[in-house]
């Protein structure tokens, strides 16, 4: 009996079966989503341009403790506004100017893990000159 999937898992990619690489837990799914979210641009979503965040134009800004401030808030009213069953426990943003590279690492729980149990997601942006 071949196991039902449960959505599409993100990013989109082509699976053995050939069509898209799909999810299969909660967890996996929630996983997906939450890179769907953090990954999607605000006004990219053709009839949704509320969804996504404005996290890759923070990540070009010189880091500060506002701008920290600044992403932190962006990443977690995403969360809550898209994906409210997750609970942020931590996170982490870290930059490599010399690899031109954005790191966000989310921890989290939600109501569909055991007990105490977290799991965690981590986004990599390349911090290359955006198109003007």
């Amino acid at each position: 009996m071949a196991r039902e999937s449960i959505g599409v898992n993100y990013p989109i990619q082509r699976s053995n079966d050939g069509y898209f690489d799909k999810t299969f837990t909660t967890i996996e799914h929630t996983k997906a989503n939450i890179i769907n979210v953090l990954s999607t641009k605000k006004g990219e979503r053709i009839g949704r341009p509320n969804v996504g965040t404005n996290l890759e134009s923070l990540l070009f800004e010189p880091m500060s403790q506002q701008l920290e401030a600044d992403i932190r808030n962006e990443i977690e009213s995403a969360i809550e506004q898209f994906i409210p069953y997750v609970t942020i426990t931590d996170l982490i943003v870290k930059r490599d100017e010399e690899k031109q590279v954005a790191s966000v690492e989310l921890m989290f729980t939600t109501v569909f893990l055991p007990g105490d149990k977290e799991e965690n997601v981590q986004l990599f942006f390349e911090l290359t000159d955006q198109p003007s």
